[in-house]
């Protein structure tokens, strides 16, 4: 048994025995690292082994006794709420199925590439109150972000309401692949073209692990993505599996998208190497320079970078411009999977 599997059976036993009151006495002492609109994260120590705690809300409707457990589309949500602009995700138990069962994978030796979940555990939402004023005018300003849709008012109305989370014991990573992907960068040479190169090939078979799965993450930057060296992609709130209880038009949806994944991951390649070698702003903008001037992409040194930002340059821009048509078009616009099968089969990517 390996140190990580060694390390996973002790912790679930241990925090399986844990009581609700050593549940709560344990979040008291967590150190938050992150919170957004999915939930918040914070590293805890359980002994001498550390570890992640995620808390998701746990609505009310998905508490009710026929819910409890349900990976359905349970508000009806539109299916471009799976689009990573800003979405709440579709359930706290979609989240929890997911990570069970990237956790199997891991398990069975089919692919390591995800943090290990220990356990899982329901509890009460603290302050939990009536939305005032400031949570009502955040609510409309979202739901009017999400054209009005009913269905996800309803569903940012749960979530402000929620009396209770679902907490998630999951495994701890030092690192974002974004914070250490730049620092390899920086360093430049030998040790930044090494890191591209690892980088783009685990990610690749990341992807093909979860399209061999008919599973897509849909949320798949490189925030997302934990790093100790090896790369773990993390953080399902927006995840989609063939496993889960979809109607008829979910499974078209991903079937749809099994090219999303990839290119997610290609653009947010691209992103960081535009960002490192020009500046944090106006990526997209130094990326066409990039692509049409030859005295601009002599500014990097690397022929492996140059290459790979050449190479992926074309399916950036496409995933770019359909984001912003969602954006600012409209939410309803039918992603292209045609034009990023071409891309991607052009390339010999597999996805």
């Amino acid at each position: 048994m390996t140190p990580r599997l060694k390390t996973y059976t002790y912790l679930s036993r241990k925090l399986q025995g844990f009581s609700d009151d050593q549940v709560y006495a344990l979040l008291l002492t967590a150190v938050s690292t992150h919170t957004g609109i999915g939930g918040a994260a914070s590293a805890i120590n359980v002994g001498r082994d550390k570890i992640f705690a995620k808390t998701i809300p746990l609505t009310d409707p998905e508490r009710r006794h026929e819910n409890i457990g349900s990976t359905a589309n349970i508000f009806e949500l539109p299916l471009f709420y799976q689009y990573r602009l800003g979405s709440t995700g579709f359930g706290a138990w979609r989240e929890l199925k997911a990570h069970q069962i990237t956790t199997e994978w891991v398990l069975a030796d089919k692919c390591s590439s995800f943090p290990l979940l220990y356990n899982w555990r329901v509890i009460h939402r603290p302050n939990a109150e009536a939305d005032d004023a400031d949570k009502a005018k955040q609510l409309d300003e979202d739901a009017q972000y999400w054209d009005n849709n009913p269905r996800i008012r309803e569903r940012l109305t749960a979530i402000n309401s929620a009396s209770a989370e679902l907490v998630l014991f999951l495994e701890y990573f030092p690192s974002t692949l974004s914070v250490w992907l730049e620092s390899q960068l920086k360093c430049g040479g030998e040790t930044a073209d090494k890191a591209v190169l690892a980088v783009d090939d685990e990610l690749r078979k990341i992807c093909t692990t979860m399209e061999k799965h008919s599973f897509s993450h849909f949320d798949t930057h490189f925030n997302n993505t934990m790093c100790d060296g090896s790369l773990y992609l993390g953080d399902f709130g927006l995840a989609l599996s063939s496993d889960f209880d979809l109607a008829d038009s979910e499974i078209e949806f991903l079937k749809n998208h099994r090219s999303y994944d990839r290119s997610v991951c290609i653009l947010s390649l691209v992103q960081c190497l535009i960002r490192s070698a020009f500046g944090p702003d106006n990526w997209k903008s130094n990326l066409r320079q990039f692509v049409v001037n030859a005295k601009t992409r002599k500014q990097i040194s690397s022929g492996l970078i140059t290459a790979t930002i050449e190479k992926y340059a074309p399916i950036a821009l496409a995933m770019s411009d359909f984001y912003d048509d969602l954006d600012k078009v409209s939410k309803e616009i039918s992603y292209p999977a045609a034009k990023f099968e071409r891309l991607l089969s052009e390339l010999n990517c597999e996805f």
